[in-house]
């Protein structure tokens, strides 16, 4: 699965994280920093060579416009955050349209046989009406019926 955008970066985030703890690789993307100051150029280098392989598995999984982005970062840690930060935002926002969404269903579905036929004419719309929107049609609808 490749990341494409916002609409798949938790399914695609929670595959590589699979794939990351089969490797035993997860820690690159979440704990693990290079320590400049350890003496032992061997570490150094095991851990450039981990970095590298999870830098490229990352980038085997993305689209080519988001591959782009991730160019000249040098550590798999700040691709994964990178990532993190320019995808789970517009998720947060993708969450909180589906939760109004989901206010209006209720909303709808709560509504009485008298208005099933209203009901019908908010769903068939080209775009969904806000709970409020929908509240309003309903009340000056019932205030010409009272006429």
């Amino acid at each position: 699965m490749k990341l494409r955008g916002p609409s798949n970066y938790m399914s695609w985030r929670r595959s590589i994280e699979i794939s990351l703890v089969a490797k035993q690789k997860l820690d690159f993307v979440t704990t693990i920093a290079r320590r400049e100051d350890q003496a032992d150029e061997t570490k150094k280098d095991q851990w450039d060579t981990c970095n590298h392989v999870v830098m490229a598995w990352i980038s085997k999984s993305v689209n080519d416009s988001i591959k782009l982005s991730m160019t000249f970062i040098e550590i798999a840690r700040e691709i994964w955050q990178q990532l993190e930060t320019r995808f789970s935002k517009v998720n947060e926002a993708q969450k909180y349209k589906l939760n109004r969404e989901h206010r209006l269903f209720q909303f709808l579905n709560c509504l009485d046989q008298d208005y099933a036929w209203k009901r019908s004419q908010f769903l068939i719309g080209s775009t969904l009406p806000t709970v409020e929107s929908v509240c309003v049609a309903l009340q000056q609808e019932e205030a010409q019926s009272e006429i």
